[in-house]
């Protein structure tokens, strides 16, 4: 028994180290096993969060009109497009197949955030993605240096030039005819007083419409009934020509804050939008873009000038 023992201590020393050695190989195994799946959920999650981003001092309508000319301009075809007020999706399919993908968000009035994802499941490609957003980008800077003249025209109205009609020295005049001394000379008044009323009506643009030019009273953007019909016109063009875009420009006369005559002219645009929309018009139709206290029609001295410049004009493009 003496001589066994050693054998037998031996035999159990080889079988602890044996245990020990397959545990340590099925730990390391398992941590092996671990860190892929670590790893393989990493380069999923940056691959889902592989989205381009960058941010627009330009209105939301102007982002997606950008991208989509864009994405016409590189033959990307677009498969799938929807969105409302604050976001839209455009998805579509590269010459090669790629599946691309474009996300505008509507941060303000005056920002916009675009992100550009383009690339199969689990390979992004930041280049493509890169040369898109390069494109979206220039595209809305010519539009941004193309409004730029609209915006400097806006201090002007600052001046507070106003005032001086306000007074309606003007109107007075005609109180002065009740005078005897006038009368006796057949009428004579009375012939200056008349070139007043007509005043309104001529267009020193040549680009005047009144048939898609929608007018405001004072102060607020309240659609009046006699100009639903114009819209009704439209609406009607917009529902039979699909690739048809209107753009609504709303603009104010030069009384008030500048900051105060932008947002007018906005939501007086946005009112004629809603009801286009309500007549059954692709939101994806109709852009939106306010001017304020811009571009007058006519005289700002005289209420019959300024109610020609509270007006929202409606430009159609792609039309046949």
């Amino acid at each position: 028994m003496s001589e066994n023992q050693p054998l037998m201590k031996r035999f159990i020393c080889n079988r602890l180290i044996l245990t020990f050695v397959a545990v340590s190989t099925a730990m390391t195994a398992g941590c092996g096993f671990v860190l892929f799946g670590v790893g393989t959920g990493a380069f999923t999650g940056a691959y889902v969060m592989g989205e381009l981003k960058q941010t627009y001092a330009n209105g939301y309508p102007e982002a997606i009109r950008a991208s989509k000319e864009t994405l016409n301009e590189l033959k990307i075809a677009v498969a799938e497009s929807g969105g409302d007020e604050a976001k839209t999706t455009l998805k579509g399919l590269r010459p090669d197949g790629t599946p691309v993908e474009v996300t505008i968000r509507k941060i303000d009035e005056q920002q916009t955030e675009i992100g550009v994802r383009t690339g199969h499941i689990g390979v992004w490609d930041q280049e493509a993605s890169r040369q898109i957003q390069r494109l979206i980008a220039e595209r809305l800077a010519r539009k941004h240096v193309a409004e730029a003249p609209p915006v400097e025209t806006a201090p002007p109205p600052a001046i507070v030039m106003p005032e001086p009609p306000a007074p309606v020295e003007e109107p007075q005049p005609p109180k002065k005819k009740a005078a005897p001394k006038p009368p006796t000379r057949a009428g004579a008044p009375v012939a200056p007083a008349k070139p007043a009323e007509p005043a309104p009506t001529p267009a020193p643009d040549a680009s005047f419409d009144p048939e898609k030019t929608l007018f405001f009273p004072s102060g607020t953007n309240a659609l009046p009934p006699q100009e639903i019909a114009k819209l009704d016109r439209v609406a009607a063009f917009l529902r039979a020509h699909p690739e048809a875009v209107a753009s609504l420009h709303g603009f104010s006369d030069s009384i008030g804050k500048a900051s105060q005559n932008f947002m007018l002219s906005v939501k007086r645009a946005e009112v004629a939008k809603a009801h286009l929309i309500e007549k059954g018009c692709s939101p994806d139709q109709v852009l939106v873009i306010g001017h304020g206290a811009a571009r007058f029609l006519g005289s700002n001295d005289t209420e019959a000038g300024r109610r020609l410049n509270r007006r929202v004009e409606i430009e159609i493009h792609n039309g046949q």
